[in-house]
This record gives C-alpha cells, sequence and structure tokens, in this order.
C-alpha cells in the first residue's frame, strides 16, 4: 500500500515495485484518512490487508504521524510494516517516526535501488513466514 498525495511518486514506486515483484497488488491512495478507512473495512477479511505501507509524512487533511497515531492503535495493525518515505531531511522527522514501533524505516525521496533493495528483503521474509516453502519467488499474492 502506498499513502501518497503525489500521484507522480505513486506511479514510480509502483512501476518500481512491479519491476521486483511479478504480479504484485498495490494499493495507492492519495490522503491517510481514506487509506484508513480502507484497512478497517477490510480488517476482518483474510488476506485483504497490505504486508507494507509506504507512507508519506507531508499531506493535507491527515498528515503521516497523524495516520500513525490512528493506526498505531487498531489491532491488525501489527501485521503491517510501516516504511516511511519522505522528501524531508529534517533530523526531528526522522526521530518522530522512529518513536513508531511499526515504523521500520525512513527513506528519503527519491527512493532508489537500496531501499527498494530493502522493502525486497522484507517481503520475502514475509513471504516466507506466511507461506513458507509455498511461497512465491519475485511475487506476492495477489491480495496484498
Amino acid at each position: 500500500m502506498i499513502i501518497d498525495d503525489d500521484p507522480i511518486i505513486q506511479f514510480l514506486i509502483t512501476k518500481q515495485l512491479r519491476q521486483h515483484f511479478k504480479g504484485i497488488n498495490i494499493l495507492g491512495f492519495d490522503g491517510a484518512e481514506e487509506a484508513l478507512q480502507f484497512l478497517d473495512t477490510n480488517s476482518e477479511t483474510p488476506g485483504r490487508l497490505p504486508c507494507l505501507i509506504l507512507l508519506d509524512l507531508n499531506m493535507p487533511n491527515m498528515n503521516g504521524f497523524e495516520f500513525m497515531e490512528v493506526f498505531s492503535n487498531r489491532k491488525f495493525a501489527q501485521e503491517i510494516a510501516v516504511y516511511v518515505c519522505s522528501s524531508s531531511t529534517n533530523l526531528v522527522d526522522k526521530e518522530h517516526a522512529a518513536k513508531f514501533p511499526l515504523v521500520k524505516s525512513y527513506f528519503e525521496k527519491p527512493l532508489d535501488d537500496f531501499h527498494f533493495a530493502t522493502m525486497e528483503k522484507f517481503i520475502e521474509n514475509y513471504l516466507a513466514t506466511h507461506y513458507g516453502k509455498n511461497a512465491p519467488k519475485n511475487s506476492t499474492p495477489q491480495s496484498h
């Protein structure tokens, strides 16, 4: 899942992820509020929640930190890794993001091969943990 108010960023991240993982289903949301609504609506449906969220910080209405405050209190949140993807190089933003245990890493935009390699390792570990020997190679389940 990508939560970013910039459609160009969403497009670029989606394109890059699809190069690494054939068949990946990527959900894109322009705002944190609509992403939360989707997560809440689908929280009881097996396979409908993403394995990871790429979260922008600077968005209108509800910023990434506000999203994390709400999201962190959801019971299903523990199953989802969050990677902050922000153009902010501010140390205060990085420290604030690090206070949320669900945030696995803070990536500065633009994303590069290192960032995608980090996400790729996470996805591979996720697949191995959840699907064992039946985990697809370089592919994620359609529901994620």
